[in-house]
């Protein structure tokens, strides 16, 4: 179980890494092939983060059209 928990806390932690990136990603998209559009696929692991800084992150980053 120890494992486990650990392996958890690792997973969760990547998440969140990955979830701060997505911005950044989603101007390269643009700037660099000129997709318009950029599509985060997390699903209901995003609720399940329970990171509020990454939810606000992600809405400021959707609200803002230049990025």
């Amino acid at each position: 179980m120890r494992e486990f928990s650990r392996r958890q806390a690792m997973y969760r932690a990547a998440e969140v890494a990955a979830m701060h990136d997505v911005p950044a990603f989603s101007c390269k998209a643009e700037e660099i092939y000129g997709y318009a559009h950029f599509v985060n696929d997390v699903g209901g692991s995003l609720c399940e983060l329970e990171e509020p800084d990454v939810i606000d992150l992600l809405a400021e980053a959707h609200a803002d059209p230049l990025h």
